[in-house]
């Protein structure tokens, strides 16, 4: 290329010559006029490339020809390592790595443009420069940086962010555009516990409206999957923190593709949802966080005032404590939280558990009401959406649902407990998605 270049301004320079063939050059010209110009441009690229002071103007004209093909780019740079006999070259491996990762920076942009939109709308006033950096290679100045700007910290951020593929985009651009429900949630709920008291609170006031009852669900899934963004971001979170918030982000999603729909509709009934709240009364919700509190690390002691409980049972004698006993106390000692709300569910629910025992009788029952009831819901989201929950809930209590029979015995229980338990862990939204279905009993088989 040095070679072309300057033969081609010797030509240009030579102009008033009448034709191409009577255009001489002697050796002295040669050297002169062509080979030196070529030598000095050849050794200035091989020391501002190893110096990594060479621009990214420069890589884009000398080594456009290159781009894709590592091998053959480390080989010329080999080559230019001719000029210095005592290179040992080691600088080569790190000035292709820059490069190739420059290459790929324009991967990043659009990530990185919906990433600070998320920064915005947090207020987030952390160190975010490496953003910041990558949004600066759509400018035109940015081609006179020099290749050494290209360091670990960007090439990290790069990473992170071409790993973000369009839907996860979509997740965080449906974030950023709900500023004032992201606030709401914040100062009014606080956390993940005001956010689940507030969701017992609305559902009270859901009621038996299934309007309304898909609104708390859908409201529950939506704080509950970007609650990694928004409970542990603060205002000084920087941008290592962020990506750390993504990977949990990127894990609900995966859980459930309607995340971004469910926050957008969240955020459409945001003044239902305020509403629900200010109807509740600050006793009210510190009652409800008090009970959650106890729910998860204390114990409820009910009796009658100034007694004891169960008083007469400290007559019994020590031989009671039989085989049958332990082995039911090992039991119920077992039915953590989670287990606990999931049995607690299904207990509010003696309606909807008599339709199904009564009018679907088994579990194939089942699958044919949902057959149906898919062809009925034909392309509403909506119901489409409830027919999923009910098959999903069916099927994971389907233990309870089918196994039990009114002479059941606690023997039997505990092995329907095993298998209601190992659903619980392959589905952890398994109550959830049961007071979502509550009314579909009302739906004709």
């Amino acid at each position: 290329m040095c070679w072309k270049n300057e033969a081609t301004k010797f030509a240009k320079n030579n102009e008033a010559v009448p034709s191409k063939s009577d255009l001489v050059i002697t050796l002295k010209e040669l050297h002169s006029d062509i080979f030196t110009p070529c030598y000095n441009a050849y050794k200035n690229i091989y020391t501002t490339l190893k110096e990594g002071s060479i621009t990214f103007k420069t890589i884009d004209v000398k080594f456009r020809a290159y781009k894709g093909k590592i091998k053959e780019l480390a080989a010329e740079f080999a080559n230019l390592c001719q000029l210095d006999l005592n290179d040992d070259q080691r600088w080569v491996k790190t000035r292709v790595y820059q490069i190739e990762q420059y290459h790929e920076l324009h991967l990043a942009v659009e990530s990185a443009e919906v990433v600070k939109k998320v920064k915005e709308t947090f207020g987030l006033q952390g160190d975010f420069q490496v953003l910041d950096k990558l949004l600066n290679t759509r400018h035109k100045d940015f081609k006179e940086e020099h290749l050494d700007s290209i360091d670990d910290e960007l090439v990290e951020a790069k990473n992170v962010l071409v790993d973000i593929k369009q839907s996860h985009r979509l997740c965080l651009q449906e974030l950023s555009l709900r500023k004032n429900f992201v606030s709401w949630v914040k100062q009014d709920l606080r956390d993940i516990n005001g956010a689940k008291v507030f969701v017992d609170l609305a559902s009270i006031s859901a009621g038996e409206n299934d309007m309304e009852v898909d609104r708390v669900a859908c409201f529950h899934d939506a704080v509950l999957g970007y609650s990694s963004v928004l409970y542990d971001l603060n205002p000084e979170s920087d941008f290592r923190l962020f990506k750390e918030t993504l990977k949990k982000l990127w894990k609900a999603l995966d859980n459930d593709h309607n995340l971004p729909k469910k926050l957008r509709d969240s955020a459409r009934h945001l003044e239902w949802l305020k509403a629900v709240k200010d109807s509740h009364g600050s006793v009210e919700t510190s009652s409800m966080s008090l009970a959650s509190a106890i729910n998860m690390n204390g114990v409820y002691v009910i009796s009658a005032q100034n007694q004891k409980r169960h008083k007469d049972f400290k007559e019994e004698h020590l031989d009671s404590i039989d085989d049958e006993l332990v082995e039911a106390k090992n039991v119920l000692v077992e039915i953590t939280e989670p287990r606990r709300l999931c049995l607690q569910e299904l207990s509010l629910r003696k309606n909807f558990v008599s339709w199904v025992k009564q009018d679907l009788r088994d579990i194939n029952g089942s699958k044919v009401f949902v057959d149906l009831a898919s062809i009925s819901a034909g392309e509403n989201d909506m119901e489409v959406d409830r027919v999923a929950c009910f098959h999903d809930a069916v099927l994971g209590y389907s233990s309870v649902l089918y196994d039990l029979n009114p002479e059941a015995d606690f023997k039997l229980f505990k092995e329907m407990l095993k298998k209601l338990w190992k659903a619980l862990d392959n589905d952890h939204n398994l109550p959830k998605k049961l007071l979502r279905v509550k009314n579909c009993f009302r739906l004709n088989k």
